[in-house]
């Protein structure tokens, strides 16, 4: 009886209110990375702000490659009423633990080994490791909460560690910012928001083993587990890439340019995040017709918030980081398109996996990763930053016209109808903001909409 109200909560979760939640959680989120970024690049320089990126991407990597799908296969199996999610979260968390011992092994062998790798130390390295033991469960029980419909709470962890770095770092600033002082801020919020998560996510910690839900999960999960490291390749191996090449001080000032420019994925992100479970619920018909639409209107103000940015970011980068970060500019001006491509990407690969199509990330990701690659070692060396955004902008497009030629085929809808918003979509976008800004009115007025 749980399972079939958590369901039902997932099913008539809006797709609009359940992206504004994620929308207005992520605007917190990169509010607070976005401020304790600047203090860390004002604090450490360049250089420093280069090794705490990759020391993020290495915990990142750390994870990715040790989460085939399982949580994702849960929410698509748990919807079609498939297996029971007790059974899929026990396998999930016997994973997950398989999953620490392997770090911590990896982690003896780094600090036995006494050896840079990537430019990382080794006891930076050790750290990058423990984030990604406990980004691994924070994935997986996000992605269990918003199966269950709870988006509230996804929000709730999706912003309680970068809050807990922002605060810890702000009050280090009264003792000088050094960059192990920092790491250890890093690893303290991402162990805090694990905490978190084990309290919210609902499901008992307990490992279990049922092999015919699990045999399902992986076979599942397989199928898009290569896209996401293919996912993963394109959208940060740059960072090792342009660190091998042109060293750490590079990656700060590229960090700092994408970082500017993915302020246009928040609402892509936020949409296709809360499509997967809704669409898992529905027909295929129903899907698609959701999809397209979301995604249409998703553009729409991806081009309005591209625009803003293209008018301000000039000023906004030096002013915000400081002016040894001028150098960052060109490489976001050209990074900056990306956020339109990337939202045709995550909105409709979302509504394929769940219509039991996940292997589209690999397909995608083929096409791209060469491009990716090739074009990094190409013209990184030639032109510095500005080569390896103009290889990242190369497979974002390439992963975006895969997905488009193939959500077309798989539901018979024109691949026009994804991108070209129409008048009822500009009116569903102006109506939705005009909701969502009466309910906050709402809000501030206790009692004002109260029953009489």
């Amino acid at each position: 009886m749980a399972r079939a109200g958590q369901v039902a909560g997932a099913a008539t979760m809006s797709v609009g209110s359940g992206s504004a939640l994620l929308f207005g959680g992520r605007v917190l989120e990169y509010l607070a990375v976005g401020v304790a970024g600047v203090l860390i690049a004002r604090g450490l320089g360049p250089e420093g702000r280069g090794v705490y990126s990759l020391v993020n991407q290495a915990a990142f990597w750390s994870s990715a490659f040790l989460a085939p799908g399982l949580a994702e296969a849960a929410v698509y199996y748990w919807g079609r009423g498939r297996h029971p999610v007790a059974s899929l979260w026990g396998n999930y968390v016997t994973w997950w633990l398989g999953a620490c011992l392997l770090l911590a092994a990896a982690a003896g062998v780094v600090l036995a080994a006494d050896r840079q790798l990537f430019g990382i130390a080794p006891r930076f390295m050790v750290l990058a490791l423990a984030g990604g033991a406990a980004m691994l469960f924070v994935q997986g029980a996000q992605t269990l909460m918003l199966g269950q419909g709870r988006a509230g709470r996804n929000v709730a962890v999706q912003v309680a560690g970068p809050v807990v770095r922002l605060l810890a770092i702000g009050g280090a600033l009264a003792f000088g910012l050094t960059l192990p002082l920092v790491l250890g801020i890093w690893l303290g919020a991402v162990l805090a928001t694990a905490v978190l998560a084990i309290a919210l996510v609902g499901l008992p910690m307990r490992p279990a083993l049922d092999l015919a839900a699990l045999r399902d999960q992986v076979v599942f999960g397989g199928k898009g587990f290569a896209g996401w490291v293919l996912t993963a390749v394109n959208h940060r191996l740059d960072v090792f890439i342009v660190g091998g090449l042109l060293g750490a001080a590079a990656v700060g000032q590229y960090t700092v340019a994408f970082n500017t420019a993915e302020l246009t994925w928040w609402v892509p992100l936020a949409v296709g995040t809360v499509l997967y479970p809704k669409a898992s619920s529905l027909s295929a018909a129903d899907a698609a017709e959701l999809s397209a639409s979301a995604c249409r209107a998703t553009l729409l103000l991806g081009a309005a918030a591209t625009a803003l940015l293209a008018a301000v970011g000039y000023k906004l980068i030096p002013l915000a980081y400081g002016g040894e970060f001028r150098e960052s500019v060109p490489a976001f001006y050209i990074l900056l398109p990306s956020g339109l491509l990337y939202t045709v990407t995550k909105v409709l690969s979302s509504s394929l996996w769940a219509l039991g199509r996940p292997e589209i990330s690999v397909l995608s990701g083929l096409a791209s990763v060469p491009a990716t690659l090739g074009l990094n070692f190409l013209l990184v060396p030639r032109l510095g930053i500005e080569g390896s955004a103009v290889a990242s902008d190369v497979a974002y497009l390439l992963n975006a016209l895969v997905v488009l030629a193939i959500f077309s085929r798989a539901t018979g809808m024109p691949w026009w109808r994804a991108l070209v918003p129409g008048r009822d979509d500009l009116r569903a976008v102006t109506d939705g903001a005009r909701g969502l800004w009466a309910r906050r009115l709402a809000a501030r007025v206790p009692g004002e909409n109260a029953p009489m």
